[in-house]
């Protein structure tokens, strides 16, 4: 329930509804939306990919290790399989954000791996992109801050 009794009812159809219901850890096992169906709805709709990068950013930021996982190969999913959400990886929102989560101690150790191993797969993936270029040289730059 949102400020003063009042939320705003998410339309579970929708691409942050979907999305909120595959980052939802007591819903995910049970949840029949995939990466495939979501990639689908965000390359039909205009603002589809800014409106799943906001529901991904959001769930990223969750103080729940689980939910960060979950939002992450989500994210990596959605930028392997929608031509039109990939861009969204170069957003340097996300890059800061996973620097620094791959690079603090106070981070949950698996979200930190599941981070690096992302920031790895782009890497081999986007390396010759210069339109990727953040993503292409995150994992370079966490692990020259780690040594």
């Amino acid at each position: 329930m949102g400020l003063f009794g009042f939320s705003k009812k998410i339309d579970p159809n929708s691409i942050t509804g979907k999305i909120e219901a595959v980052v939802n850890p007591k819903k995910s096992a049970q949840n029949p939306a995939t990466v495939d169906e979501i990639a689908v709805l965000v390359d039909a709709s205009e603002t589809g990919p800014e409106e799943a990068s906001k529901a991904l950013f959001k769930s990223l930021k969750s103080f729940k290790p689980t939910k960060q996982i979950l939002a992450l190969e989500l994210l990596t999913g959605l930028a392997d399989r929608s031509e039109k959400f990939r861009p969204q990886l170069a957003n340097q929102t996300f890059v800061d954000f996973f620097y620094v989560n791959a690079t603090v101690s106070w981070v949950d150790v698996t979200f930190k791996a599941k981070i690096i191993k992302a920031a790895q797969h782009w890497q081999n993936e986007y390396k010759g992109e210069e339109s990727f270029v953040p993503a292409a040289t995150l994992y370079q730059n966490i692990m020259s801050h780690r040594r």
